[in-house]
């Protein structure tokens, strides 16, 4: 993720991190908030999900991509960035890596193994001893690499939400209604693992249940976000 990069630019350049628990030893030793991917190595450590696992999911995550951006299913959502001249530079999203294999996926080497063991900034503890200082007997091993965790990419969006009556008048057609939201907290030193409890709250507050729910969408940095949701969710 865009966070995930820039943190560690900042530690190769020697600049003190931003967030939650910088420069409040109080708060970050209550809450201690280690590297967002390290972080997703330990969940998928303490949940007992594979690399395999995720790796499968990162793969079928590629090949419905490809598959999307092949039948035209987001150009109707996507508005062609053009130059000075007119010329179209981006009209399509970056990431997608539709020549991805199996095999490509598991000949990457791990990308968080050494960051684990680097001195957190603004203080003596690593990042991999920040999480043990939650999860002592937790041993973290390491799955995600460039293939299962989010690129950086620049990028921008827009949604206009508007009541029905202002749509009605003004003449636009709805594409979806909003029928409930909830905001969620989970444990602030994995940070990943919101995503779950959040469904829950919005679904009893909406009156619904699972099963009544068609599709899912997931905002994932990591591969082990979305598998885990699928599992907890069933």
């Amino acid at each position: 993720s865009l966070i995930t990069a820039m943190s560690m630019e900042e530690m190769q350049a020697g600049l003190p991190r931003l967030g939650m628990g910088s420069g409040n030893a109080r708060l970050q030793k209550r809450h201690p908030q280690s590297h967002q991917g390290l972080c997703a190595d330990a969940i998928a450590s303490m949940e007992g999900i594979s690399r395999v696992a995720l790796d499968a999911f990162s793969l079928e995550s590629q090949q419905r991509a490809a598959r999307a951006i092949s039948e035209g299913r987001f150009d109707k959502s996507i508005v062609p960035v053009v130059d000075e001249q007119g010329k179209v530079v981006l009209a399509k999203d970056e990431y997608p890596r539709p020549q991805t294999t199996a095999a490509d996926l598991s000949a990457l080497e791990p990308s968080f193994i050494k960051i684990a063991d680097m001195p957190a900034p603004g203080g003596e503890l690593t990042f991999r001893q920040l999480i043990n200082q939650r999860y002592p007997d937790l041993v973290i091993k390491h799955f995600h690499h460039a293939g299962s965790s989010s690129g950086v990419v620049d990028g921008a969006a827009a949604l206009l939400m508007a009541s029905a009556r202002y749509a009605r008048e003004h003449g636009l057609q709805p594409r979806a209604r909003v029928i409930a939201a909830a905001n969620m907290g989970d444990d602030p030193t994995l940070m990943l693992n919101g995503p779950v409890p959040a469904a829950r709250k919005v679904l009893a507050k909406a009156g619904l249940s699972i099963n009544d729910i068609d599709l899912w969408e997931v905002n994932e940095a990591f591969a082990v976000v979305a598998e885990k949701f699928i599992r907890d969710l069933n």
